[in-house]
């Protein structure tokens, strides 16, 4: 069910050129693929805001495990977009 409304969700901002912005608590590989960019949260602060597929590269380059964002999707706001750089 999930994967079926981010899924219109971002078919309706590459249709609009829009901007969807979604809170998901643990979502699934699948369903975290379709975003575009991440926010990630420790107690409320930001530890990551860019590019879904940057995130490991990013975690790796500070020194730690370049899957080490996994552990923020519990508290994380994720971004599509009709129109991408």
């Amino acid at each position: 069910m999930t994967y079926n409304i981010v899924a219109a969700l971002r078919a309706w901002a590459r249709t609009t050129g829009g901007c969807a912005v979604v809170a998901l608590l643990q979502p699934t590989p699948e369903v975290f693929n379709q975003f575009d960019d991440l926010m990630l949260l420790r107690e409320g602060a930001p530890v990551y805001h860019g590019r879904r597929d940057k995130a490991a590269e990013h975690f790796k380059s500070i020194g730690e495990s370049s899957l080490s964002f996994l552990k923020f999707l519990k508290v994380s706001f994720l971004f599509m977009y009709g129109q991408l750089d």
